[in-house]
């Protein structure tokens, strides 16, 4: 696997580079501590029709008992987007089918998950679909796995100690390659994450990040210090704060908490983006008894609150998102006791805003969700009215941004692969490209790659992962390691949006050749003489190939004009990593020392043959043994 990055970057229309190891959070990236000053700077936001853009309002389902939260996710791998809620009376979990946007199709996922609050997509087991992950009364924190692309679900339950599951969210916390779960526990006032320990969702441990929340309501990841991994931030209903939890050393072990604000009565929401076009994240909150929308820029040591809205009655749900196409980034909102769904227009850099009302009619509105669910390249809103019972969908039907560049072919959807092609060939151990374009306002910046093959039974199974990627224009070519693999021609990239998990592109089927053993030396036209002390590095795929290897000394051919082989060679008595005469490691790759065995002068090969499957050997460059 890569370890190490490298930019590439060349005079041409793309930006190449090498795929980053470890990058966590797909937004652009900003430092903070703790702190507050307040600056009102938005007293007089005027409501008025949308002009600029219009929307037309479309009423999903309207019999889902106690509407809780909306969002979409391309559930049935069909290749559009669904829509996926929760009926918080009705203890039930569905989504609807997209049968392209003009009718729905409504499955029941779970009817027995009681007062569910909250509900997101994202791949917790790594296969080829994607799960359903839940916070809400009982069980607290859930998912559900996706059998075959919805044909099926299956309950697993993370954690039932977590009082108030209220709200989650999806991220690598711990940097080690699958998801893990952050979550907010109203009752049990604490924000949490749960380590995915398998990485296949079967076994979960829970690492407390705050344990005196009170009324803990919201939570988000994301990297706020820009050290490269996630922080956390929370919202706590009943002290009315706004707190960030630095992730000091980077794996989720230790946390170090600041406040944002003390002041922001009933503290429903908590989110972050760049608001003013500075290149760093900026801090969102909303408050239910303050009726108001807030951002919060980092000053020296003190946090600077910027009113967005403060006459937003019951203000509960925000959604950071450019909705316009104008290159700020937007905020859209929901005021349950004023039962309406806005929109809020970033009218420069975060100084002025001007409100949009998508609806005032929308009885106790609650979890706007914004993507591009007709697939015509703006974003849409999705909302959930909680005493209405109502998911609703509003079209973005006449956006007409200023032009400006646009990459060729367009963009179809907030994702794209446009490299590995058909027909296209990789070699294991060499660097291979990979071309794929984001929508940076709602797929973000940074990606998570996958390999993906097709095992013995034909299904598609996923290989290994191939890094992660960020490019603030959201187009690049990366170049990437090719894994140590069987040779298959049906192999396929994945590639996945670190900003929103439930966004993901595949590459056309292309082909792999080598085999899933490297001898990586040596490398040919080495000289030995008999006696000597060598060595060979080699590697193995463990998942394919097993972690342990045995050596054979290859020269000249057969009566049958085939290779022959010489003899086994014996691993040096005092090398710290003979195992029983073979190489081994845990980690499928290590260097072992042999004495040059007493044969005729001559040209040989060396070959490291998998011990757990003998199909998988590969073989060195030609050697000169000399007496």
């Amino acid at each position: 696997m890569l370890k190490s990055l490298v930019n590439l970057i060349k005079d041409s229309k793309h930006k190449i580079k090498h795929s980053l190891i470890g990058l966590t959070a797909g937004a652009m990236l900003y430092s903070g501590t703790f702190g507050l000053q307040n600056k009102i700077n938005a007293e007089n936001v005027n409501s008025i029709s949308t002009e600029q853009v219009e929307f037309k309002k479309s009423i999903i389902t309207s019999n889902f008992d106690g509407a809780s939260s909306v969002s979409a996710a391309d559930l049935d791998n069909d290749g559009d987007l669904d829509v996926l809620g929760t009926a918080y009376y009705a203890n039930e979990v569905a989504y609807w089918e997209n049968n392209n946007t003009q009718s729905w199709t409504k499955h029941t996922i779970d009817a027995n998950f009681v007062y569910p609050h909250y509900v997101l997509a994202a791949n917790i087991d790594a296969d080829s679909d994607l799960d359903i992950i839940g916070a809400g009364g009982s069980p607290n924190i859930i998912w559900w796995e996706n059998i075959r692309s919805t044909s099926n679900w299956v309950k697993r339950i993370v954690n039932d100690n977590f009082a108030g599951a209220i709200s989650l969210d999806v991220k690598d916390i711990d940097k080690d390659g699958d998801l893990d779960i952050v979550g907010a526990a109203s009752t049990a006032d604490r924000v949490s994450w749960f380590e995915n320990i398998d990485g296949k969702g079967l076994s979960w441990t829970e690492h407390i990040i705050g344990n005196n929340v009170n009324g803990a309501f919201s939570t988000y990841a994301v990297d706020i210090d820009n050290d490269g991994d996630l922080d956390v931030l929370g919202a706590a209903q009943v002290t009315h704060n706004i707190i960030l939890w630095e992730n000091t050393t980077g794996n989720g072990n230790n946390w170090l908490e600041k406040i944002v604000d003390t002041n922001l009565g009933w503290a429903r929401c908590v989110s972050a983006a760049d608001i003013n076009n500075d290149g760093l994240v900026e801090i969102l909150g909303a408050s239910g008894r303050d009726n108001m929308i807030a951002w919060y820029k980092k000053v020296g040591e003190n946090w600077v609150k910027n009113i967005v809205v403060n006459n937003f009655v019951g203000a509960n749900y925000i959604y950071p998102a450019d909705l316009d196409r104008d290159g700020d980034i937007d905020i859209i909102g929901t005021a349950n006791e004023g039962n309406k769904i806005s929109w809020f227009e970033n009218m420069n850099n975060g100084s002025s805003w001007t409100e949009h009302n998508l609806d005032d009619n929308f009885s106790r509105a609650y979890s706007p969700y914004v993507t591009d669910i007709d697939g015509d390249r703006d974003l849409d809103v999705l909302g959930a009215a909680h005493y209405g019972d109502q998911i609703a969908l509003w079209e973005n039907q006449s956006l007409n941004p200023t032009p400006t560049p646009t990459p060729i072919p367009p963009l179809k959807y907030p994702i794209e692969i446009l490299s590995p092609e058909s027909g296209d060939t990789w070699e294991v151990k060499t660097l291979q490209p990979i071309h794929w374009r984001t929508e940076t306002n709602y797929a973000g910046t940074a990606v998570r790659f996958e390999l993906w093959g097709t095992n013995e039974r034909g299904y598609d199974e996923r290989v290994g992962d191939l890094g992660y990627s960020w490019e603030p224009d959201g187009d690049a070519i990366d170049y990437v390691l090719a894994p140590l693999t069987w040779p298959e021609t049906n192999y396929n990239v994945r590639v996945y949006s670190l900003w929103n998990p439930s966004l993901s592109a595949r590459s056309d089927n292309f082909t792999i050749t080598g085999n899933a053993v490297k001898v990586v030396s040596p490398r040919g036209n080495e000289v030995w003489p008999i006696g000597s002390l060598q060595y060979i590095h080699w590697e193995a795929n463990r998942e394919i190939a097993g972690t342990g290897v045995r050596f054979e000394l290859w020269g000249g051919k057969s009566p049958n004009g085939k290779p022959r082989k010489v003899s086994d060679l014996e691993l040096y008595a005092g090398d710290e990593n003979n195992n029983l005469g073979i190489g081994w490691d845990l980690d499928g790759e290590d260097v072992n020392t042999f004495v040059v065995p007493q044969v005729p002068a001559g040209n040989y090969k060396i070959r490291a043959v998998s011990t757990w499957d003998e199909q998988y050997y590969d073989e060195s460059g030609p050697i000169k043994i000399v007496k």
